[in-house]
């Protein structure tokens, strides 16, 4: 999100600013001088940062997710939150945290406790287990996980797809051909291929033209997966490509 984009009058209204770095869906990072200038934004402008960093323990490659609480200032504008359910493979299980000076954390305080009553206590003994883990789960976890990203950015860039390497995230964003509708593609890949990606439009306009992979399985089976994501492609390439051609031979007919 570039703060400089934002209307005038919607920063002038805005109370609360919502990031999520490294990011779902796009597995982008956000730059340390990036994290400096919102963070300065906010504490200009009375704003509270919400910072979602649930994939902070997910980086490849020597690179780790910092958290907002590196940024000087941040301790007065920001609240972090985390969660066990990407480090821990407890996704669903809904066990989480978050951290805050007492002020903001004190409001979330008082909103949770009109509203739930906290987690089952078996899941919370789980969380407590996990942790304590770390050391011995995490740094495997995660390199079954640098894996899949590896195979996964081979396989699909070998079918013609255009893929970055994620530093961080369990996800690939996948451009799309220009002319082939996310949800199209999604679509047409499940219904002729059995495989299921999530189409970038699922996420919002702003994600139209990509889809998301996630690396939930094997290498071999990621790969397999992208050999028939190729096969769409091709296929849906070709039917753009004579449809270009049926309008330019009826233009010059009608001409």
């Amino acid at each position: 999100m570039d703060l400089d984009e934002i209307p005038a009058e919607v920063m002038a209204r805005t109370r609360v600013l919502y990031l999520n770095y490294a990011n779902n869906p796009t597995a982008a990072i956000a730059p340390r001088d990036y994290l400096e200038r919102v963070v300065r934004t906010c504490r200009e402008r009375d704003i509270l940062l919400v910072y979602d960093n649930a994939y902070s323990e997910m980086g490849f490659d020597g690179y780790v997710p910092p958290s907002i609480f590196e940024i000087d200032g941040a301790r007065d504008v920001a609240i972090e939150f985390h969660s066990l359910s990407k480090t821990y493979n407890m996704t669903g299980w809904r066990c989480g945290w978050a951290v805050a000076s007492p002020a903001i954390a004190g409001a979330l305080t008082k909103v949770k406790s009109f509203t739930d009553t906290g987690q089952y206590m078996g899941i919370q003994a789980a969380g407590v287990a996990a942790i304590e883990c770390w050391a011995e789960f995490v740094p495997a976890n995660l390199a079954v996980f640098a894996a899949r990203r590896d195979a996964a950015v081979a396989a699909f860039a070998a079918e013609g797809f255009a893929c970055e390497v994620p530093r961080a995230t369990m996800y690939l964003w996948i451009p799309l051909p220009e002319g082939i509708a996310s949800a199209a593609f999604a679509d047409r890949l499940r219904e002729e291929q059995g495989v299921i990606v999530m189409p970038g439009s699922g996420f919002g306009a702003g994600g139209e033209g990509f889809f998301r992979v996630s690396f939930i399985q094997s290498p071999e089976r990621i790969a397999e997966a992208a050999r028939r994501a190729g096969v769409v492609l091709r296929a849906m390439t070709a039917d753009m490509t004579a449809d270009m051609t049926a309008d330019v031979m009826q233009e010059r007919g009608a001409s």
